[in-house]
């Protein structure tokens, strides 16, 4: 299955409709709770494709240029790692 909502795949899942690829912050309670459980805890996820939409730079504030330079540094030096 694939989906763009976080909460239907979440949902799925606890449905008992399939296994799941999330984000752990997005369901630490149902971890706890038992609802969920983790498959491959020392997995980590490995993005192959992303993107970051913004407004032209002229209109950006210091917070934002910062992020935008930090995730162009760090993203190439993360790649080189796996």
């Amino acid at each position: 299955m694939i989906a763009n909502s976080i909460g239907f795949v979440k949902g799925a899942t606890i449905r008992g409709r399939g296994i799941s690829f999330l984000p752990t912050m997005m369901i630490q309670s149902e971890l706890k709770q038992g609802a969920l459980v983790s498959l491959l805890p020392k997995e980590t996820a490995i993005l192959e494709d992303g993107w970051l939409l913004y407004p032209q730079p002229k209109t950006l504030n210091r917070a934002s240029k910062a992020l935008i330079e930090h995730l162009s540094s760090e993203i190439p030096r993360l790649n080189q790692l796996s």
